[in-house]
């Protein structure tokens, strides 16, 4: 059964965290993107600001007390959120394994951002691409600029 924050199906919820079996657990811990995408089901109500971090907390201490062991980190683009490598840290110190983040990476680009989630124990992304060339890219993502700061980000 798959995991839906916005009404769909799910064995269990908890605010801004989604259980879809008995050990994966998805985790939305910003309602910031810096892309539009036209495709986007939140395009038009992204308010900008990232979910509390005591809630993000007792929700992960929840589901790993339950038994829940992975993690996939989400939101509108996770990494907006600033403190995402203490979050990560927290899940990894809770035996969170693996730890994944669903991204478009243009984050990555800031320098040190990658290394510092890995060694909080990020294990794993996910990058979500929609368009090969710029010009697709910035009309998806409705974002001039867009695709070469996901290249930046991925180098």
């Amino acid at each position: 059964m798959a995991a839906s924050l916005t009404g769909g199906p799910t064995t269990d919820t908890f605010g801004p965290m989604a259980a879809s079996s008995q050990s994966h657990v998805t985790m939305l811990v910003s309602r910031r993107c810096d892309n539009h995408c036209v495709m986007c089901i939140e395009r038009d109500a992204l308010p900008g600001v990232d979910l509390s971090a005591r809630r993000l907390r007792r929700g992960l201490q929840r589901y790993r007390d339950q038994g829940y062991r992975e993690l996939e980190i989400s939101g509108y683009e996770p990494l907006t959120r600033r403190n995402l490598a203490d979050l990560v840290a927290e899940a990894a110190a809770l035996g969170y394994d693996p730890i994944r983040v669903l991204t478009n990476a243009r984050g990555f680009a800031r320098a040190g951002r990658a290394a510092r989630l890995l060694e909080a124990g990020v294990t794993a992304v996910a990058v979500s691409c929609h368009a090969a060339d710029e010009d697709t890219e910035a009309q998806i993502a409705l974002q001039a600029g867009a695709f070469a700061a996901k290249r930046r980000g991925m180098e």
